[in-house]
């Protein structure tokens, strides 16, 4: 992405020479038509006087439609150009790239096709002209009402000039054989529109004759006033441009870009660099738009002051916008992070605001959840931009950032995600992803017992008490090899008694009855059933009564820093609860798990 490159560099505006040209056609054309008018009254039929003030009316309405020619001429100028910038802003989004064609085609002043002066003012002239054809008193005449070689003078002077127009509206389009009109059209003018100039009325030939030469005159115009000091106009426009308005700013800048050559913009890019430099502080995403669509000048050196600034700018509002036209411009996620990450490389940390910090931490942490594979630990910048941004209270090393991923890929139910990424989190260091795995490994158990495959959640628990040896685990295990018919073992009566479920709440020891009256044990059962009862009244006196039996509530983990919600999930409501009052061990666990929680 060099100054140098020749595909991504635009072509310069066409020269003094197609000024020149156009206003040498235009007028030859006028001087052609008026000796007709006056030479030639068999051409049209009409008395001198009514011929000339057709053609000053022509005249005076193609004057009108001035505007609707600059911005036709504009079109075929710039159209290699925005047809470029285009083809770097595709998204899969089609209602995104609409918007983006119609915000490029407005800034660079190019509307429409329904819009230009084919559609709105030719063809209205035409009609306007032919239906006062009518009205006149001398009654114009065509060539098949005459059938003399002089009516035929003015259709062929129309011919002459819009095949001009045509090939100087090619040297108009940047010389790039995209945008040429195709070798046959001026073929096609030929047999199809002069026979019909031969049909029309000699006031309407007369009109597209007069207001065609009206045309050449402003494209001339407009073609000279492009090749215009066009950096002094940028400097005078900041210069009168208050500080605060800053939209109007980047409108003038956005403006130069669209129309000065490469060579202008290497020789005001100082000015143009500086000025994106304030502008990004607080429109962000308008600033990357604008290096998007000018790919040339968005080189890193140039790049590199302009993130700066954003990073340290207070507005997010656009954020997002932003962040899309840098992917654009880098040509995706992983070399925007590149990007990013050596811009900010001498950056104090400090000077980047939290809101950045937030907001980019959290579009880098999607990126590695959407593909893991493309950023892979730890070589790519992802990484350490997550180290380099990340806010207050977010993880602070790779294990629990790979945590966090976990969570998240277990949240959208992709288990065999969420347990790779466990493991990596376990092998990077996190002191509660074993404990984090455990908890989704007992939720998927759970599922299994719920659903009717004991076995299955058998093979599942037994897998959580080996990673986590917790009572609430221990139960469900208990509870699953009592529904697949298998033996529980000795290690069934100490889970199972009032001594051991002393620190958890009514909910397990609810459970613990249940399990106790799957043996046969309804002594030992009754037992547990109004230890439940009184613990659950002690902790919710309003809805001890009316729980129902064998309820439990369900046991939550505390949640890693995580983007995409700031909720904690909840379980099954069938697992047994943690306890409210615990081990030593416990506690020091949970405390732990705390301290490496969140929100977003």
């Amino acid at each position: 992405m060099t100054d140098s490159d020749p595909a991504k560099v635009p072509s310069s505006p066409p020269g003094v020479g197609t000024t020149a040209r156009a206003a040498v056609y235009g007028t030859v054309l006028l001087g052609a038509t008026v000796a007709i008018t006056l030479g030639m009254p068999e051409a049209h039929g009409l008395s001198p006087g009514t011929a000339l003030a057709v053609v000053a009316v022509s005249l005076v309405w193609g004057a009108l439609q001035a505007p609707l020619t600059v911005r036709w001429v504009r079109a075929k100028r710039l159209a290699e150009r925005i047809r470029r910038q285009l083809g770097s802003y595709q998204s899969s989004d089609p209602a995104r790239d609409t918007r983006e064609r119609k915000r490029i085609q407005a800034e660079a002043g190019v509307s429409e096709w329904w819009e230009l002066e084919w559609c709105s003012g030719i063809v209205p002239g035409v009609l306007i002209a032919t239906v006062a054809a009518f009205l006149l008193h001398d009654g114009p005449n065509n060539w098949f009402g005459t059938w003399t070689w002089a009516a035929a003078a003015l259709p062929a002077l129309w011919t002459i000039g819009s095949a001009s127009r045509h090939v100087l509206m090619d040297r108009i389009a940047e010389a790039q054989p995209a945008n040429k009109q195709a070798p046959g059209f001026n073929i096609i003018t030929v047999l199809f529109g002069f026979p019909l100039m031969l049909v029309l009325p000699s006031t309407a030939v007369l009109f597209l004759t007069a207001s065609g030469a009206v045309r050449f005159m402003v494209t001339g115009i407009e073609t000279y006033r492009s090749r215009k000091d066009r950096g002094r106009e940028l400097r005078t426009a900041l210069q009168t441009i208050g500080g605060d308005a800053v939209e109007r700013r980047a409108a003038a800048v956005a403006g130069f870009l669209a129309e000065a050559s490469p060579r202008l913009v290497q020789r005001e890019r100082e000015v143009v660099l500086a000025e994106l430099e304030r502008i990004v502080v607080e429109r962000p995403g308008r600033v990357m738009r604008i290096l998007s669509r000018t790919p040339h000048l968005a080189t890193a050196e140039a790049i590199t002051p302009v993130i700066r600034s954003w990073a340290c700018g207070t507005d997010a509002s656009d954020f997002d916008d932003a962040w899309e036209a840098l992917e654009t411009l880098c040509g995706g996620a992983a070399p925007a992070h590149e990007r990013l990450a050596a811009a900010l490389a001498g950056a104090a940390p400090e000077q980047v605001s939290a809101e950045f910090r937030r907001k980019a931490a959290g579009r880098i942490f999607g990126d590695i959840d959407a593909d893991t594979d493309a950023h892979p630990y730890p070589g790519a910048p992802a990484w350490s931009l997550l180290e380099t941004l990340s806010p207050n209270g977010a993880p602070a090393t790779p294990g629990d950032w790979w945590c966090a991923l976990a969570e998240t890929a277990a949240e959208r139910g992709d288990v065999g995600e969420a347990r790779r990424r466990f493991q990596k989190a376990i092998y990077g260091g996190c002191d509660t992803a074993r404990y984090r795995l455990a908890y989704h490994v007992a939720r998927a158990g759970h599922r299994a017992l719920t659903g009717g495959d004991p076995g299955t959640a058998v093979g599942l628990l037994t897998e959580a008490v080996r990673l986590e040896d917790a009572l609430d685990y221990r139960l469900l295990l208990l509870l699953a090899q009592e529904a697949h018919g298998g033996e529980p073992g000795a290690a069934a009566d100490p889970v199972t008694t009032a001594d051991t479920l002393e620190p958890w709440s009514g909910e397990a020891w609810t459970s613990a009855a249940m399990l106790r009256l799957l043996r046969g044990d309804t002594t030992e059962s009754a037992h547990l059933l109004r230890g439940a009862e009184g613990r659950l009244r002690a902790a919710n006196p309003e809805a001890a009564g009316t729980a129902p039996a064998g309820s439990t509530a369900c046991r939550s983990t505390p949640r890693p820093y995580c983007p995409a919600s700031s909720t904690t999930p909840r379980c099954s409501p069938r697992i047994p609860p943690c306890p409210k009052t615990s081990s030593r061990t416990w506690t020091t666990r949970r405390a732990r798990r705390s301290r490496q929680s969140a929100r977003w």
